[in-house]
């Protein structure tokens, strides 16, 4: 960011609320767009009540701001579309090929899930459901795809039906990816296949699809943008948690025991790192480092990715591996890479890794902090510190409704 900007971090005591800086920063009566397909519609609502709060307390007697939704391009688009160079650097949507997730693993076929996804809408007299959360079409259509690194996921809308699943995608794939048509090709569950880019456009005009409309109400999530939920009519509005949330989240007999192997897998392989990591710190090695100061070929960081490359089912890393030596442990998703102070790997240093493995049958996180030589005590007693708080961590009850801050006193 150069001098044209000004970051401003919410939560800061010397920075404004959002609300309050819209009121300073406008003239009564001020119309101020945003873009509907980016903020959530209940933020949209909120942010209303809260620019009404800011004028009473800074801008008393004023006309009132309004929030406008400006539909079209978004800010960046038109800011690629308008620059010369970007058909050359801007990057296209990615569309890495698809693959299926067999039975064996996924305990049900897609069709059992749908079967099971419109008996809950039945119950609920939901006449469809829109999805958008890339994590849950995937589980749902038992395929997996790429699109965004690290994630087993692939660009998608769904929009169900009581007789018809719409599927959103760019299907051109390339080489190695699951033909589509031939995997939805199924007589008892009909599914048509649409343009992604046609979501938008085929979203708007549902209002006046009263085939849809007059089989119930549309089951929309809380977190659905403006512009989704302003396509439906409020009165045929069904605002509640998507149903495949829950329904990934219970797992049956097949993805529990995934989940198992997956786990016994990867423990195989973060084994064989820390096994390698006790070779380079003996006293016969030379010391290792955690980027480019290393003198092992691979340095510390490359090495668990190489690992887990070898090991069954592995299809890759759940994320950018996470490697610090004494001080760098300490920092929040520290990369050596970005790094101006790497450390070396000494016979007294103390080591994080924080890494993880996408496989076949699920995903791996884990987190292991070592000593390679003698702790000291202050060392001791802080490692003891926080053992002894994930303990009470993972024996503590909590009541619904529990929030992830309100566990921090642990």
């Amino acid at each position: 960011m150069d001098e044209n900007w000004n970051l401003m971090r919410e939560g800061l005591p010397e920075v404004p609320k959002v609300t309050d800086w819209l009121v300073q920063a406008t003239p009564s009566a001020a119309r101020i767009g945003f873009d509907p397909q980016q903020l959530l519609f209940f933020a949209v609502e909120s942010t209303i009540r809260d620019l009404a709060c800011a004028e009473a307390k800074i801008s008393a007697g004023s006309a009132p701001r309004q929030l406008i939704p400006v539909p079209g391009a978004n800010l960046v688009d038109c800011v690629w579309e308008n620059w010369e160079e970007a058909a050359s650097r801007r990057p296209p949507r990615p569309r890495k090929p698809i693959s299926s997730v067999p039975v064996s693993f996924a305990g049900q076929t897609w069709q059992e899930k749908l079967d099971n996804l419109r008996a809950q809408m039945v119950k609920e007299n939901v006449g469809a459901v829109v999805i958008f959360a890339l994590d849950e079409i995937a589980w749902l259509l038992n395929l997996r795809g790429d699109d965004i690194s690290h994630n087993p996921v692939f660009f998608a809308y769904l929009v169900v039906t009581r007789d018809v699943l719409h599927l959103f995608i760019d299907a051109e794939r390339g080489a190695g990816s699951v033909d589509l048509a031939e995997y939805f090709s199924c007589d008892s569950h009909k599914v048509e296949r649409h343009a992604y880019s046609d979501f938008r456009g085929w979203m708007s005009e549902l209002k006046g699809n009263r085939a849809i409309l007059e089989a119930g109400r549309v089951w929309l999530p809380p977190t659905a943008s403006y512009a989704l939920m302003d396509a439906i009519p409020v009165n045929l509005r069904y605002i509640e948690i998507s149903p495949l949330s829950s329904a990934k989240a219970i797992k049956n007999e097949a993805e529990l025991a995934g989940m198992r192997q997956t786990n016994l897998v990867d423990s195989l392989a973060l084994c064989d790192f820390l096994a390698w990591l006790k070779d380079i710190t003996s006293p016969a090695q030379s010391p290792a480092g955690d980027g480019a100061a290393s003198s092992d070929p691979c340095g510390v960081v490359a090495d668990p990715p190489r690992i887990r490359a070898a090991a069954e089912g592995c299809k890759g890393l759940s994320f950018a591996t996470i490697s610090g030596i004494d001080e760098n442990g300490a920092i929040i998703h520290y990369h050596v890479g970005d790094s101006t102070n790497p450390r070396p790997l000494t016979a007294n240093s103390m080591y994080l890794i924080d890494s993880g493995g996408q496989y076949s049958t699920g995903t791996t996180n884990v987190t292991r902090t070592v000593h390679v030589g003698t702790p000291t005590v202050e060392q001791r007693e802080d490692f003891t510190h926080v053992l002894k708080a994930l303990i009470s961590l993972a024996t503590l009850l909590f009541p619904d409704g529990t929030t992830g801050t309100a566990l921090d006193v642990v």
